[in-house]
């Protein structure tokens, strides 16, 4: 306690002595060294486009170089952290095809015909796939939309049918009784796959190891709800991602919103108000978004999703600020994917087209450290 503090010095460790002066008195003082906080890095920033591949006449399925391949159109995209190569799902031909980072396009798994029998590589059959993912293993989880199923593949190209029942369209929870209603984005973290039900409104988990579906969101009714587990709502979602903590980010596409869902079920809106627009420096629910559609995590939990119809690619930051990170060259940006490196490829689906665009990394700002503590 200091009654007439005259003077004072620091030491090299941060030692605080003080004079007392009409208490005849020189008092010391252990302080607490500073401490640097986490700051949040900088947004990534896109460059130019990089690589096409595929051809805007291309909507069969002719594998070869980039220039020359044709797509057709890619509902879903995703990087394959084992090989670094892009899988993408043709909607339109029913077939699995990977570009290569050796700079080819080739049919992976899918014998073109509508079907869900499983078999292995171009002898299986999918029935309009959209949505992808990949675990650390390279086994791929596809969504046919209207066999209503989760398709296993595994590294090899050997297709099986994992979770719902071919035709059986409804919702339902279970291991064996386990139903999905037109499933369509999906991702993965760990051993539990997110899955988007485009008619049933609802999101959720699929064990990758033995297909038990269980609800994570949603009540089956289409609003713009937030809360906990069924209480949520949804309108028209489409694709999903999961960020480093388990949290699912959902592309609310009648809705015009990016919405949250924690891993007890809570849902909440991070982005969007509702109303269609393209509005940035904007945090949170006061940003609008028109047509969202494929959503990308990347490293630092920045959410990209593609904007069909803006034609653009936005960026919710961790902390809510919404901003716009490419608005040219695209013509229909349908989904999207980004590395371990950060470089970014998205589906124009109209145009029968995967665009590769590199990113420059995000910076961590240099933060001032927080006060001493006496």
């Amino acid at each position: 306690t200091l009654v007439d503090p005259m003077s004072l010095c620091v030491n090299a460790a941060g030692d605080v002595y003080v004079s007392d002066f009409s208490q005849n008195l020189l008092r010391a003082f252990q302080v607490a060294p500073p401490t640097v906080p986490t700051a949040a890095p900088s947004p990534p920033t896109m460059a130019a486009q990089t690589w096409v591949a595929g051809t805007v006449a291309g909507a069969g399925v002719v594998d070869g170089t980039l220039a020359v391949a044709e797509l057709g159109k890619a509902a879903g995209v995703v990087c394959d952290t084992l090989t670094s190569d892009v899988l993408l799902t043709t909607y339109s031909n029913n077939v699995i095809r990977r570009v290569s980072v050796l700079g080819r396009a080739n049919s992976f798994v899918g014998s073109g015909v509508a079907g869900s029998t499983p078999g292995i590589r171009l002898a299986a059959e999918l029935k309009i796939p959209y949505g992808i993912a990949v675990d650390g293993s390279g086994s791929a989880f596809v969504t046919e939309f209207t066999a209503c199923i989760v398709a296993k593949i595994t590294a090899a190209g050997t297709k099986s049918n994992l979770a719902g029942d071919v035709g059986s369209c409804t919702h339902a929870t279970g291991t064996t009784t386990g139903r999905l209603q037109s499933p369509i984005g999906i991702t993965i973290s760990g051993t539990v796959l997110r899955v988007v039900e485009f008619a049933g409104l609802y999101v959720d988990t699929v064990d990758a190891t033995n297909g038990d579906v269980q609800l994570l969101a949603g009540s089956g009714t289409s609003g713009f709800t937030d809360g906990p587990s069924y209480h949520a709502q949804f309108n028209a979602p489409n694709f999903c991602g999961v960020d480093s903590a388990g949290n699912t980010f959902v592309s609310d596409g009648g809705n015009f919103a990016i919405r949250k869902i924690d891993l007890a079920g809570q849902t909440t809106t991070v982005a969007g108000t509702g109303a269609s627009g393209s509005s940035d420096n904007a945090v949170g629910v006061y940003a609008t978004f028109d047509g969202t559609h494929g959503i990308a995590i990347d490293a630092n939990d920045y959410v990209l999703v593609a904007e069909r119809t803006a034609a653009s690619i936005r960026l919710v930051a961790p902390n809510g600020l919404v901003s716009t990170l490419l608005s040219t060259n695209l013509v229909d940006p349908m989904s999207l994917c980004v590395n371990s490196a950060g470089d970014v490829y998205v589906s124009d689906y109209s145009q029968n087209l995967l665009r590769a665009y590199q990113v420059s990394p995000p910076t961590a700002p240099t933060a001032a450290p927080s006060p001493p503590t006496m």
